[in-house]
């Protein structure tokens, strides 16, 4: 029989494979999967001995706050470049979902995930870059990639993770 915490954990990663793979084929991030997956991450903050709820409030406004100043800069960015509107460096789904990430996560837990989220992206756009410029596509800044597939992988790795990451950086 499945112990609750593993059953929550298990839930949380099904709800974050389900949201990369339809932001994947749909570039939307699914609002339901966004709130069961926010409820779940709050049934295991509640659940916990240790004080966690503060903690994944915490993580989800500084994981939510700094992706939601990137939201706004991109957007900046759109209409200074004169970009068609459609384009961002990514959506309020993406802005959402790295909110109820840092409610998976914790903090100091959400930091760590932000970074890697950052570097996954960054090395996907490379790919997806060289690819177009491969298959001698003009203008590629109008190239639209999904973002949620790098905000869940991070996350999945942070959450299973066995190592206390700041830990071991700061003893």
């Amino acid at each position: 029989m499945l112990d609750a915490a593993l059953f929550i954990l298990l839930a949380q990663v099904a709800l974050l494979v389900f949201i990369a793979a339809v932001d994947i084929k749909t570039r939307r991030i699914h609002r339901g999967a966004l709130l069961a997956l926010t409820g779940v991450a709050l049934v295991r903050a509640f659940s916990r001995d240790e004080p966690a709820l503060p903690a994944a409030m915490v993580s989800a406004a500084c994981g939510g706050g700094a992706f939601w100043l990137a939201y706004w800069g991109g957007r900046l960015y759109g209409k200074l470049a004169l970009l068609p509107r459609h384009v961002g460096v990514f959506g309020l789904g993406d802005v959402y979902l790295m909110a109820a990430a840092g409610l998976c996560v914790g903090f100091p837990d959400i930091l760590l995930t932000m970074a890697l989220t950052i570097c996954l992206g960054g090395v996907g756009a490379g790919m997806v870059l060289l690819a177009a410029a491969v298959a001698g596509h003009g203008d590629q800044r109008n190239i639209a990639m999904p973002y949620a597939p790098f905000i869940t992988f991070a996350t999945i790795a942070v959450m299973l993770s066995p190592l206390d990451f700041l830990h071991l950086l700061y003893g």
